[in-house]
C-alpha cells in the first residue's frame, strides 16, 4: 500500500494558517525574546501591528513593574522545562488597557538547538468576569442564607440588627458599616442604639476631638469633666451630681452608647441638658427631617464658634 507523502508547508502557507487564528495571539521571538513574527490575532488582541512589533521585546505586553524580568523567567522555564508561563494574568494592550489572558511560551527547536520561542495568548476576560459574577452570586446567597437562618430563630433585637449590619458589610465589601435605630422604652421615651461591623468601637473614639472640645469649653470659662468611654462617663456623673450639660459623641467605646449614657443620667437628673455630636451624616440621627424629641445635635467637624454658640443657647434655654 502506498502511503501519501506529507508535503512540507511553505512559509506563505504557514503564515496563512497562523493568521487564520484571529481569536488567538501567536507570536514568535528570537532567543532573547524579540518578536520575529506577529499574527493577525496578536494585532487584534494587543493592538500593535506586526510592523510595530517586529524586533521589539515581547516584554512590553507585561503590565508589571519589571516586565523584562517576567519575560526572562518565562524564557528560562521554557528552556528548562519545555514551557514557560501558563498561568493566567493581566496583559497590556497598546492603548494602555489591560485584559485577562492565559498563555504559554514554548521553545522552537532546530534539531536539538533552541532557535527561538513561540508565545500563544488567549483572551479570557469575558470568561473571568462571568466566573467572578457566578462566584459573587454564590457568596451573596451564602451570606443571605446564613443571616436568614439566624433571623429565623433570633428574638433579641440588638442581635438581629447586628446580624443584618454584618451581612450588609459583607455583601457590599465595605470596610465597615454602622446602623442606627430608635427604640421606644416602657415609659414611651425614644432613645437611639447602633451597631457596628468590620471595625472595633474603639476606632470611633477620637481623643483629639474630645480634647479639642474640652479646651474650647475651658477657654469659655466652663468647668469641664472628661471621660474616655461610656462607663467612665457614668461613673463621673455619679461622682459629680452638679452637672448642667452632658456633651457626648453618639458612638462611644466601652459598650455603652452616648444615648444610653444620656438616658441613664437623665433618669436621676431629669433637668440635665444633653448635646450629642457625630461625624455621621445627619440622616443617621435625624428622622423625617426632624430631631427626636429632646435631642440636641452638633455635627462634626465643628468650629470654636459653633460649639460655643450651641452650648450657650442650651444653657440659657
Amino acid at each position: 500500500m502506498n502511503v501519501p507523502r506529507v508535503t512540507d508547508i511553505s512559509g506563505s502557507q504557514w503564515h496563512q494558517i497562523v493568521n487564520g487564528a484571529t481569536e488567538t495571539a501567536i507570536i514568535s521571538t528570537d532567543q532573547q525574546g524579540n518578536v520575529t513574527s506577529w499574527n493577525t490575532g496578536a494585532s487584534r488582541l494587543l493592538g500593535w501591528t506586526e510592523e510595530e512589533m517586529l524586533g521589539q521585546s515581547l516584554s512590553r505586553i507585561f503590565g508589571e513593574e519589571e516586565p523584562g524580568a517576567r519575560l526572562n523567567r518565562e524564557i528560562d522555564d521554557a528552556v528548562r522545562h519545555g514551557r514557560g508561563g501558563g498561568e493566567e494574568g493581566w496583559r497590556l494592550r497598546k492603548d494602555g488597557s489591560r485584559f485577562w489572558v492565559v498563555g504559554e511560551l514554548s521553545p522552537i527547536r532546530d534539531g536539538t538547538k533552541i532557535v527561538g520561542f513561540i508565545k500563544i495568548l488567549r483572551d479570557r476576560t469575558a470568561q473571568r468576569e462571568a466566573e467572578q459574577e457566578i462566584h459573587e452570586e454564590r457568596r451573596a446567597l451564602e451570606i443571605l442564607n446564613r443571616a436568614g437562618s439566624v433571623l429565623a430563630v433570633e428574638t433579641d433585637l440588638e442581635r438581629l440588627v447586628q446580624v443584618v449590619t454584618d451581612a450588609g458589610v459583607e455583601l457590599t465589601g465595605a470596610e465597615f458599616g454602622a446602623f442606627f435605630y430608635n427604640v421606644i422604652n416602657t415609659a414611651g421615651e425614644s432613645y437611639m442604639l447602633y451597631t457596628l461591623s468590620g471595625v472595633p468601637i474603639e476606632a470611633f473614639s477620637k481623643p483629639d476631638v474630645r480634647s479639642y472640645s474640652a479646651e474650647i469649653l475651658r477657654e469659655l470659662g466652663y468647668r469641664v469633666l472628661e471621660a474616655h468611654d461610656g462607663p467612665s462617663a457614668l461613673r463621673t456623673l455619679e461622682q459629680h451630681p452638679r452637672v448642667d450639660l452632658l456633651f457626648t459623641d453618639v458612638v462611644l467605646p466601652g459598650g455603652v452608647t452616648g444615648a444610653q449614657v444620656a438616658a441613664q443620667a437623665k433618669a436621676s437628673r431629669p433637668r440635665l441638658k444633653v448635646l450629642f455630636t457625630t461625624g455621621y451624616a445627619r440622616n443617621a440621627i435625624i428622622h423625617h427631617g426632624r430631631l427626636d424629641k429632646g435631642v440636641q445635635l452638633i455635627t462634626k467637624p465643628f468650629s470654636f464658634n459653633d460649639l460655643a454658640g450651641k452650648v450657650r443657647d442650651m444653657l440659657d434655654n
